[in-house]
């Protein structure tokens, strides 16, 4: 299969990743992801540098491509053949699987657990995401504002 990977900068400031065709007017992206940064600091909240992730652009649907205004691009660089891999591995991980979004997302009340009842792995995850929610904390520049 010929690919034609690029990373297309937004005029939005959102950066794209995807397999490019070009049409007259228009850019035709296909399998875009995201891409996003998070800063890393050391102890001390000096800023060292940022860890680039991908993540799904096209969420809740059915599509694997779409139509990009030419005007809309600030730039357009070819992806790096290194990371060719990287991207197809979460490509199929975010297009390859099916979804389903029909039944009952709800199915009734749970039952409350004590923290004493809680299995290690249900312990494990609830202290996971604890953790999570104070990095994000620390994260923010918004006087730890939850949103």
């Amino acid at each position: 299969m010929e690919t034609n990977y690029h990373i297309l900068h937004l005029v939005n400031g959102q950066t794209l990743v995807g397999d490019l065709e070009y049409t007259v007017e228009s850019l035709m992206l296909k399998f875009p992801l995201e891409v996003s940064s998070k800063t890393i600091t050391d102890n001390d909240g000096k800023v060292l540098g940022e860890h680039m992730v991908l993540r799904p652009f096209l969420i809740m649907t059915d599509d694997r491509e779409l139509t990009i205004d030419q005007f809309n691009v600030l730039c357009c660089v070819t992806l790096s053949q290194r990371l060719y891999k990287s991207y197809e591995d979460m490509v199929e991980h975010v297009y390859g699987k099916q979804v389903s979004f029909e039944g009952d997302f709800y199915s009734g009340e749970k039952e409350n657990k004590d923290i004493e009842d809680l299995s290690q792995e249900e312990a494990k995850r609830l202290q996971d995401q604890v953790n999570d929610i104070i990095d994000n904390l620390n994260d923010s520049n918004d006087n730890n504002t939850i949103h």
